[in-house]
């Protein structure tokens, strides 16, 4: 019996929010809030506990058996409570010191992982050795999008339509990554159509159509 309440239930908010198909509803503006509710709520919690497992209770282990590296836990607490003097438009400028860290953190750690793969990971792969058509077209791929990058008008004097295909090459490069995403986001419809169309979600389908028409025939009436 809960599975059944549980499936209506996935069911009825799914339809819900699909009502924005047929125009802004309060049922879609009721579905999107729980949903937006539900994703804030659960990140709080989701955070306070990572701040209780990974920050506290080392921290608190680290008092208790005298251990430095536990100890050391105070400093990232402190940090994320300075934070909240954003709050205050007379302290403010105190939270810029943990803003400041976080964020030349972040970026360090972006910019080491960014070079090491789309800089030098794409070096090394173009300039492995040629031992299959694979490579060959790999290799001229890179060296046509690069004069298309860097040297488009210089270099079509010299090299003729190589930065042409090197532009090619870059929009079915853009074109595979959106498809690519259009993909999962079709993997994301395809899983709510399959949990509709089996008993007794496909029940309520009807039940939606019906609202919809009705509301669209009082609609109709009132124009």
């Amino acid at each position: 019996m809960a599975d059944i309440l549980m499936v209506l239930i996935s069911t009825t908010l799914i339809l819900m929010i699909y009502t924005i198909l047929y125009r802004e509803n309060p049922a879609f503006r009721f579905g999107e809030h729980l949903l937006v509710g539900a994703t804030v709520g659960h990140a709080i919690v989701y955070g306070v506990f990572q701040v209780r497992d990974l920050a506290w209770r080392k921290l608190q282990t680290g008092i208790l058996t005298g251990d430095l590296v536990g100890i050391a836990y105070i400093i990232p607490i402190i940090l994320g409570v300075l934070i909240y003097f954003q709050f205050s438009s007379k302290y403010r400028y105190i939270s810029r010191v943990s803003i400041a860290l976080m964020l030349a953190v972040g970026l360090s750690l972006s910019i080491r992982g960014l070079m090491s793969v789309n800089v030098i990971g794409q070096i090394k792969g173009a300039v492995n050795p040629i031992t299959n058509i694979e490579g060959l077209v790999y290799m001229i791929g890179v060296i046509c999008v690069l004069l298309y990058f860097v040297y488009e008008k210089r270099a079509s004097d010299i090299v003729g339509p190589l930065p042409k295909i090197g532009r090619y090459l870059l929009m079915l490069t853009m074109g595979a990554y959106f498809a690519n995403s259009i993909m999962g986001r079709l993997s994301i419809v395809i899983g709510t159509l399959n949990e509709l169309l089996v008993a007794p979600a496909w029940y309520l389908i009807p039940v939606a159509l019906l609202i919809v028409v009705a509301d669209a025939m009082i609609r109709r009436k009132s124009v």
